[in-house]
C-alpha cells in the first residue's frame, strides 16, 4: 500500500487541495492525507467537503512530543517538526508500505513511478537542492543564482525537505526514530544559531544512513526556483519535459511553488524576487498559470482572507525558502 501527505495549517488548506488534486490526477494506486493543525470549524469542513482526500486532525492522534513541540515552535517550524512523526503514524500504525511526502505547496505533473522504483533500490530518496555544478551557459542570471543557492545550502541544507519517501523497514524506522528526537527541540527556524527546521538535520543522513539513502539526481524532480540555473522546462505531446544544463532530460514529476503567491502572481518567487522572471523564462508561464487556476479553484482568496490577512512585505530566512 502506498500513501502521499502533507501538512498543513488552515491558511494553507487551498494549496494542500491543489497539490492532492494533482496527485490524484497522476496516480491511481496511492490513499492520499491532508494532515492539520490549529483547524477551527471551518477549516475542518473545508476538507471534510474534500472527500478524495483523508483528513486527519492531528491534535487527535495523541502523537508523542506533541504538546512540547506545540508550545515551542511557531506554526512554520510546527509544521516541519511534525513530518518524522507523521510519516511514522502511516508506516507503523496504518501499516502503508512506502510513503511519500510533499509541501504543500508542491504541483504534481506526472505518475510517481519514477519514486516507486527509486524505492526499490533504497529505502529513502531525497533530492538536493541542485544535481550538480553544470548550469546554463552565457547566462548571467544563472551564474549569480548559483552563487547564491550555494551559500545559502551552507546554511539551510543540502536536501531540501519539501520532499522524500520511505520504505516501511527496520532501517527506516531507526531513521524515523533519530529524526523525531532531534526535532523535539531542533526544528527551529534560526540559522544563525546552525538550525533552519527539519531540513538542516536531512544533511546528516548520509553520514549516518548512508545504506538507506538515494539522492536522486531525476531532473524532473523537485524543479523549483532554486534550481532553475539548471533546469529548464518545456512541453512535448502535452506533457512537461525537464532539460537539464548536463544533458540528462525527463519527464517533470513534480514541481515545487516554493514562494509563489497569487497576490504576487507575476513573480516566480518571492523569495527570489530580483532573478528569474516570466520574461526571462517565459517556457514556465504555462504551468504557473495551471497552478494558479488550481489555487484559485480550491479557495485561495477566501481561506487566505480568513486565516493569513496581507502583510507589509514577506519575512525573508535567508534570501529562500523550502
Amino acid at each position: 500500500m502506498k500513501a502521499v501527505y502533507t501538512i498543513c495549517t488552515p491558511s494553507h488548506i487551498a494549496e494542500a487541495k491543489t497539490l492532492i488534486t494533482s496527485a490524484l490526477n497522476h496516480n491511481t494506486d496511492i490513499t492520499a492525507f491532508i494532515f492539520i493543525f490549529n483547524a477551527d470549524n471551518y477549516a475542518k469542513e473545508e476538507l471534510n467537503k474534500f472527500n478524495i482526500s483523508n483528513t486527519v486532525i492531528i491534535e487527535e492522534l495523541g502523537l508523542e512530543n506533541y504538546g512540547a513541540m506545540q508550545s515551542r515552535y511557531n506554526a512554520f517550524e510546527l509544521s516541519c517538526a511534525l513530518k518524522p512523526y507523521l510519516a511514522d503514524y502511516l508506516l507503523h500504525k496504518k501499516g502503508f508500505e512506502q510513503v511519500v511526502y510533499f509541501d504543500a505547496d508542491i504541483y504534481v505533473t506526472a505518475a510517481l513511478s519514477n519514486v516507486w522504483q527509486d524505492l526499490q533500490t533504497k529505502d529513502i530518496i531525497l533530492t538536493a537542492h541542485i544535481n550538480g555544478t553544470v548550469i546554463w551557459e552565457n547566462d548571467e542570471i544563472a551564474q549569480k543564482a548559483r552563487r547564491g543557492i550555494q551559500r545559502n545550502m551552507l546554511r539551510g541544507g543540502a536536501f531540501n525537505g519539501g520532499f522524500f519517501a520511505l520504505n516501511r523497514t527496520a532501517g527506516t524506522q531507526k531513521f524515523l526514530a533519530w529524526w523525531k528526537n532531534v526535532l523535539v527541540d531542533g526544528a527551529y527556524n534560526k540559522p544563525s544559531k546552525g538550525l533552519f527546521t527539519d531540513q538542516l538535520w536531512l544533511m546528516l543522513v548520509p553520514v549516518l544512513f548512508n545504506d538507506l539513502l538515494l539522492a536522486s539526481k531525476h531532473p524532473g524532480y523537485n524543479m523549483a526556483y532554486w534550481n532553475l540555473d539548471e533546469r529548464k522546462l518545456r512541453q512535448a505531446d502535452g506533457n512537461y519535459q525537464v532539460s537539464a544544463a548536463d544533458g540528462t532530460t525527463g519527464p517533470l514529476i513534480f514541481f515545487h511553488f516554493s514562494g509563489y503567491k497569487l497576490e504576487n502572481k507575476s513573480m516566480i518567487s518571492v523569495y527570489h524576487p530580483n532573478l528569474y522572471t516570466f520574461q526571462s523564462r517565459p517556457e514556465l508561464t504555462t504551468l504557473f498559470n495551471a497552478y494558479q487556476t488550481q489555487l484559485a479553484a480550491h479557495g485561495y482568496e477566501a481561506l487566505k482572507a480568513r486565516y493569513a490577512p496581507p502583510k507589509k512585505g514577506w519575512k525573508k530566512l535567508f534570501g529562500w525558502r523550502k
